[in-house]
């Protein structure tokens, strides 16, 4: 293997980490350290439109606003919309379980 194409690989590797799209520690090149991993909970919480650092009260206050604004009822007239609703009013549910039950298991 040529240095030019080992530099590339790695380059690459590096760059496809950062995005992630490739399992592994992004490394910061200014520093070296590893980046910061991102919360294991980040979808489900971008799900509700609460913030990382919500506490119960506002999670709950996230995810009533979802329920309001996708529940299947509220789309009574349009087939299509309805069942899009109820889709993503499942995937709102089960992120707000899901945050929850880790919640429960970090007190």
């Amino acid at each position: 293997m040529s240095l030019a194409y080992r530099l590339w690989r790695a380059t690459r590797r590096q760059i496809l980490l950062r995005l992630g799209m490739l399992q592994g520690a992004a490394f910061d090149d200014r520093r070296g350290r590893p980046t910061a991993r991102p919360h294991p909970l980040a979808a489900e919480y971008r799900l509700l439109g609460a913030p990382l650092d919500a506490d119960p009260i506002t999670l709950r206050r996230c995810w009533r606003a979802q329920v309001r604004l996708y529940h299947p009822d509220r789309y009574a007239h349009d087939p299509e919309a309805q069942r899009y609703a109820s889709a993503h009013l499942l995937r709102v549910n089960a992120a707000y379980q899901r945050i929850l039950r880790t919640s429960r298991r970090a007190a």
